[in-house]
Parts: structure tokens; sequence; C-alpha cells
């Protein structure tokens, strides 16, 4: 006998399926804004053309784009304004971009993460805007200081921000360079105290400016600007987002410095020198102390002087930790004691 379901059951089922659709008809769009997922598209009939509702034929809009993007099978989202369907997976390979890409989701964006500015350390004061400044690929830094200091570390930050090619445009609107002025160009180096200040601005368009009273300052900022610089594959150009900035910052601790335990567990000196490194880049820049590493020809080296002959190994190898060290603006402090850190240096040496 063919089995009939009950009138009220008919009902329920009716109900809750009418809870289905209507939970599955609010809609979501997240924007990723300058970000795109390259190569993650929806083609057209198996081929390898994009579907794109931006055409010809058909009026371009964000709301035309959302309504083709839920008639089509496997449409995760759309890029904007050229308004390229993309796969369900684009969302898992968002990069920087110039467009912005709109996902569809059955949940509301969660809010933007609350560690902005991509600034680390947080600055003291910032305003920024909304736009995005592309660097020119003539886009140069340069300073009237007399400082080596500075010279160097300007050559030194340019390797590090600029290690792709720049297809930016040579002229018109954007960054054309930043123009690193310092009130005091000594190179003596850092004490605890040391003005470590610095004011930095990014317009859109023209020459952001960075201003410090000491070369310590400088090269702060300097740190500063390569983190807000970005490189997008896609344009193969250099840009700061969020753009105009105007920052303000100076070191909530007048000292700031690490320990490195060298002398019971051994520690190459290209292991050291990544450290050196990250301090330059977390701006903890005062002085490295490395127990179990000095020299007697150096005057910031501290050293025991019962322990010279395990000294006259180590200090061969120490003045490259040192110049290291001293081109990157840090003081670098060693030392031994008499009963535990000799007794361990005697037996690795």
């Amino acid at each position: 006998a063919k089995r009939v379901m009950a009138p009220h059951r008919v009902a329920r089922v009716a109900v809750l399926a009418a809870l289905v659709v209507a939970v599955h008809a609010e809609d979501y769009w997240w924007q990723f804004k300058n970000s795109d997922c390259a190569y993650h598209d929806v083609h057209v009939n198996g081929s390898s053309k994009a579907l794109s509702c931006c055409t010809d034929d058909t009026e371009c809009t964000i709301a035309s784009c959302e309504a083709l993007c839920k008639q089509t099978k496997g449409c995760g989202g759309f890029n904007w304004p050229h308004g390229v369907v993309k796969a369900t997976d684009c969302v898992d390979h968002l990069s920087k971009s110039s467009v912005t890409t709109y996902i569809l989701e059955d949940h509301p964006q969660p809010p933007p993460p609350s560690n902005f500015p991509p600034i680390w350390p947080h600055p003291k004061s910032f305003t920024n805007g909304t736009k995005t400044a592309v660097l020119l690929s003539t886009f140069t830094v340069t300073t009237t200081s007399t400082s080596n200091t500075v010279a160097k570390g300007i050559e030194r930050y340019q390797a590090r921000i600029f290690r792709q090619r720049n297809s930016g445009p040579s002229s018109g609107t954007g960054l054309s360079g930043l123009a690193v002025t310092v009130k005091d160009s000594s190179d003596a180096p850092p004490q605890q105290g040391t003005d470590e200040s610095y004011t930095l601005t990014i317009p859109v368009s023209g020459k952001a400016t960075l201003d410090a009273p000491t070369v310590y300052g400088a090269i702060r900022g300097l740190e500063t600007f390569s983190q807000l610089v970005a490189y997008g594959w896609e344009t193969r150009q250099y840009s700061v987002d969020a753009a105009p900035w105007s920052i303000e910052d100076a070191p909530r601790f007048s000292y700031r410095g690490l320990m490195v335990d060298t002398a019971r567990h051994y520690l190459p000196l290209p292991f050291l020198f990544r450290i050196l490194d990250g301090m330059e880049a977390s701006k903890v820049a005062n002085q490295c102390f490395f127990p179990g590493l000095c020299t007697l020809s150096t005057s910031n080296i501290l050293c025991k002087e019962n322990n010279k002959k395990q000294t006259q190994k180590i200090e061969k190898k120490m003045p490259l930790a040192i110049t290291n060290s001293e081109r990157k603006q840090r003081r670098v402090v060693g030392g031994a004691d008499k009963s535990g850190d000799a007794a361990d240096l005697k037996r690795a040496w």
C-alpha cells in the first residue's frame, strides 16, 4: 500500500522548506579592496575565456554582477570594475591588486583586523586616508644629510623595498620620491635618551617627506616607510594603501634591548645577524647583550681579563658582528662571569 504523509506533517515540511529558502535568500557580499584572485575565474562554456558581467551589450553595474553570479554555477564572486566572475575558491587565493573583489557569503563580513595600521610597533599617532598611492618607476630616496649612517640606511632600505622591477608609470599621479631631512647628522653611537622620533608624511601624489632630529630617528622612519610599501604581482607596481599618511612616532621606552645567552647555547654568527636584523625591523635598537661574546680591543664590548685565552679565539669573529651591528645602529655588548660563562666558554672553545 502506498504510504501517504499526514496533512499536519506536510504542512510542517512546507514551513521548514520555506525557512530554508528564507535563510539562503539572505546573501552577503564581502568586499576585499585592492585584492584579486588571479587565474581563479569562471570560464565561458568550458573555454579559456573568463566569464564577465561587463560586456558591450549589457549594462555593467555591481547589482548586475551580483545577479549574474547568483545565476552562475560555481560562482564565488567577481572583481570590480572589470566584472570578471570568480570561482568559489577565490577567497582562498586573494593577493594584492588594483581592483576590489566581491565574495558571496552566507553571513556578514567581520570587521577589519584590529592590528591596523600595518606598522610594527604601532606609531605614537597617525592619520590616514582611503586612497592608494602608486610609486612611480622613477621613485628615489634623497637626503641633504651628510651622515654616513643615513646614507647607508637609505641604500639598505632601497634594496630591501625594491626587490622586484617597478613597472609603475614614470610620470603623472603617484609618489615621485622620499625626501629625508635630519637636523643633527652626527654618527655618534646611540645612547639611552637619544632622540629617535620622526615625522613621516606620505601623500597620494608628489613627494613623501621624512623629518627627524637625529640619524636614528631617520632610520626608524625608513623602517616604517618600508613596512607601508607593498608590491602588486598583478600590476607589477609598488604602492602604499590607505594614503595619505601622516605619522608622528617616538619610542615608548627610551631603553630597548635584548639578551641572547650565547655562552650556554652556541649560536653561529649568521643566526646572530638575523637577530640583529629583527631588532632593526622591530625598532628594538639600543643594545644587544651577548654573554660569552667579548673582545679586549673594542671600547663598547665588556670582557673579563681572566678569559684572555678564550677571548682571543672569539675576538677573531667578533669584528663581523660588531660591524654588522654598528652598520644598523645598534650597540653589541658582550660579557662573561668568572664562575659560569667562563667555564662554558672554555669547554666550547
